[in-house]
């Protein structure tokens, strides 16, 4: 007996042990778990209060609780199984009924201490003085214990046994291990009721229980389950899987290896296309590798990422490894067709402007012992050929352009489209042939030239010599150099030099004073006369003149093309206007509401302003007539949007403003021009006679065409008029208004009005 109770002892210990472990689980069943453990505690020391007693009472009240426990036992295996199994939930009214039952027989244990009426608790002494207990059991009460308690038994299982039988082979094993050593306790407890022993050594079994299925629920994981897990996973993943052992030969691949290499690959040419790499790392430290590689495969180049994985035993010696293979084909294909959208001009292949900047500062920089020239070319007038001709034809002239620059591109150069019609070159310097481009040029010529148009190529030419400077600025400097000869056909091929660096600088540095001469007023209004034939004033022109606080009175000739080029011309424009109402509002003040002064509207006004808006609205602001403000507008202006022009002049016409016609004749289409749009002046530059040496016929044609204007209703005014002779000329031809330098030069304001109050 003292060998039970030590034994009893301990079991109470190791289970101790064992819940503080399962105390420190995060598991969802730990809970149930500790439930049943505390439990069996309680029924070891009960059974070794039982062996140790004395007292007939207190061995009837042990042993009553430990029966009593084995029902509660029963109970909360079955709670747990329910949560383990995952198969029966029992409803409330089950669980209601269990309890009762339990608390019932709990009850009726405790009262059998006074009744004796389950079971009855004797002492045996022996002649060696030797005692232990008897347990003397009633045979209806204590069946209906056994009834319950084996109902529960049966249960629990039930459930087991479904679950064992259900469950797939890997999980199998740890529900068939609980249900075995349940069946063998079970079995244990009926030996010892059938023997009516007071030693149920069932404890035992019970405890070991409890032990067993809290280890299955919280910390087996069953090595089938990791080794079907990891081979799935393997199998499936969609990396190709090569595996060596110790000896570097290729023990295992998943089907993505077939997939990547075809499926009639061997492990012999597996172990050639792994040997070195293993050879190396297999005698390093490293743990792992990564690296790429590229394989021809049916004809085609194909990118693998590769990562080396060594596998070591639990003392860190190696017994093999596995490599991984990722295909990147298609990611680095279509990164490839990503960067060439990105990086070429989708029309014509070449270059596009930022990346042709990118590549061509890479060049640069890679070689700066070379010498290379920047060329840029462009097409005179292809807007024109594209809406003569549709822009699917103008496309063929880029790609064919686009073909011929790549046909002579040597090493080292680099080529783009950098906008519409605009293509630029990088070449060393020692290789650039302008003859090579004439021939181009006329190639294109020979392919596009017709009856309609005949096609302009202009080339610009920049010897680089500072490759620190922004390629867009060598691209530049290159197309200043076709600007330089817009209008020479028969300059095809033009260099960049210091006079056209000197005219740059001169442009930019005019351009950045703009802002500061306009708010300063620094612009000044120069006004020319205007004379009738009987010698009156009847107005005068305003002309621009700029007080340059550095280089004094600055003519029109030398910025007026700058702000025009530039786009800063309207605003110059709109402050003239405001400066010419300005003074007629002076002029009206003193009296003088007879006389007018005009204004030129440049060709940029009208996509910059609402030319109404600006030029009604200084009439309303200084209350002048707007018949004082005139309007010169030049021909080549309306040729553009000819039919919004026509109604923006026919909206100030019926306002109250003369419109004058300047430069007339100038343009190709001037009587088309008088036929669409209503004005009230043409003004013709006495200029027009020296365009020609056949002076009695250009008298002739400036009569018709003054015959002409006054047929159709409107004044005629001549300006650039210098001798006495083309006044009397003029005079006999019906012309009656004056401008020149007979009359009088521009002059101040001041001198104006001195000379003509």
């Amino acid at each position: 007996m003292k060998y039970l109770f030590v034994a009893l002892c301990c079991m109470v210990v190791l289970l101790l042990i064992w819940i503080n472990r399962v105390r420190k689980s995060e598991a969802e069943l730990k809970k149930p778990i500790l439930h049943l453990l505390w439990l069996a505690v309680f029924m070891v020391v009960i059974k070794g209060i039982f062996l140790i007693c004395e007292n007939r009472i207190t061995a009837t009240l042990a042993i009553g609780c430990y029966y009593s426990g084995i029902d509660w036992l029963l109970i909360v295996l079955l709670s747990y199984e329910e949560a383990y199994t995952q198969i029966f939930r029992g409803n409330k009214v089950f669980k209601r009924v269990t309890y009762g039952l339990a608390a019932l027989d709990s009850l009726s244990m405790f009262l059998n201490v006074f009744f004796g009426h389950i079971f009855v608790v004797v002492q045996h002494v022996y002649s060696d003085g030797y005692d232990e207990w008897s347990i003397i059991r009633s045979t209806v009460p204590f069946t209906l214990h056994l009834v319950f308690t084996y109902v529960l038994v049966i249960l629990c299982v039930s459930l087991l046994v479904e679950k064992t039988v259900r469950t797939p082979a890997t999980y199998r094993r740890k529900y068939l291990v609980v249900l075995i050593l349940l069946l063998i306790t079970v079995v244990v407890n009926g030996i010892c009721m059938l023997a009516k022993s007071p030693y149920d050594i069932s404890v035992f079994f019970y405890c070991a229980l409890g032990i067993q299925m809290s280890y299955y629920s919280l910390f087996y994981n069953p090595k089938g389950l990791i080794d079907s897990t990891m081979a799935l996973v393997v199998a499936d993943i969609s990396d190709a899987v090569f595996c060596f052992d110790i000896r570097g030969k290729c023990v295992y691949t998943n089907k993505m290896v077939g997939e990547y290499f075809g499926s009639d690959t061997n492990f012999d040419v597996v172990n050639l296309m792994f040997e070195d790499r293993i050879k190396e790392y297999s005698k390093s430290e490293q743990e792992s590798a990564q690296y790429k590689v590229q394989r021809e495969m049916d004809g085609k180049l194909r990118f693998f990422d590769v990562s080396y994985h060594k596998l070591s035993d639990k003392k860190h010696r190696y017994i093999g490894c596995f490599f991984t293979l990722r295909d990147r084909t298609e990611e680095i294909e279509k990164f490839k067709e990503e960067h060439y959208r990105l990086s070429h001009d989708k029309l014509t292949g070449l270059f596009n402007r930022e990346y042709f900047f990118e590549a061509v500062e890479k060049v640069l920089a890679a070689n700066p012992d070379v010498e290379y020239t920047m060329v840029c070319s462009n097409i005179k007038g292809f807007k024109l050929y594209n809406d003569l001709f549709g822009e699917k034809k103008g496309d063929e002239v880029l790609k064919m352009e686009a073909e011929l620059l790549m046909q002579n591109a040597g090493d080292n150069t680099v080529y783009g489209r950098i906008s519409g019609d605009e293509f630029a070159i990088l070449v060393p310097t020692k290789l650039f042939t302008p003859d090579i481009f004439i021939h181009n040029i006329n190639l294109l010529k020979e392919r596009f030239n017709s009856s309609q148009y005949q096609m302009h190529i202009y080339i610009g030419i920049y010897e680089i010599h500072d490759k620190t400077e922004p390629v867009s600025v060598m691209c530049d400097k290159a197309k200043l150099a076709i600007e330089s000869h817009r209008g020479d056909y028969n300059a095809v091929v033009t260099s960049y030099d210091k006079k056209l660096l000197a005219k740059s600088l001169y442009e930019r540095k005019i351009v950045g004073e703009f802002d500061r001469a306009l708010e300063r007023d620094e612009f000044c209004m120069f006004l020319q006369p205007q004379i009738a034939s009987d010698g009156r004033v009847l107005g005068a022109e305003a002309l621009v003149r700029w007080q340059h606080p550095e280089r004094g009175l600055v003519f029109p000739g030398d910025f007026i093309g700058v702000f025009e080029k530039t786009g800063l011309i309207y605003r110059l424009d709109r402050y003239m206007w405001e400066q010419a109402a300005k003074k007629l509002r002076e002029w009206k003040d003193t009296g003088k509401e007879d006389m007018h002064i005009s204004v030129n509207i440049s060709a940029k006004d009208f996509y910059h302003m609402d030319i109404y808006r600006e030029l009604t609205g200084l009439v309303e602001k200084y209350d002048i007539a707007p018949e004082n403000l005139k309007l010169e507008i030049t021909e080549t202006a309306l040729m553009t949007e000819m039919k919004n022009q026509a109604d923006l002049l026919g909206r100030l016409r019926e306002f109250g403003f003369r419109i004058e016609i300047d430069d007339f004749g100038s343009g190709y289409s001037s009587l088309n021009m008088l036929k669409n749009i209503d004005v009230d002046i043409v003004k013709i530059d006495m200029g027009f006679l020296d365009k020609t040496e056949r002076l009695e016929r250009g008298e002739s044609i400036l009569n018709s065409i003054i015959l002409l204007i006054k047929n159709l209703g409107m004044g005629v005014i001549t300006e650039g008029v210098e001798t006495r002779e083309q006044v009397d000329s003029l005079l006999g031809m019906g012309c009656n208004m004056f401008q020149g330098y007979y009359f009088a030069k521009p002059m101040t304001i001041e001198m104006f009005e001195e000379k003509y109050k």
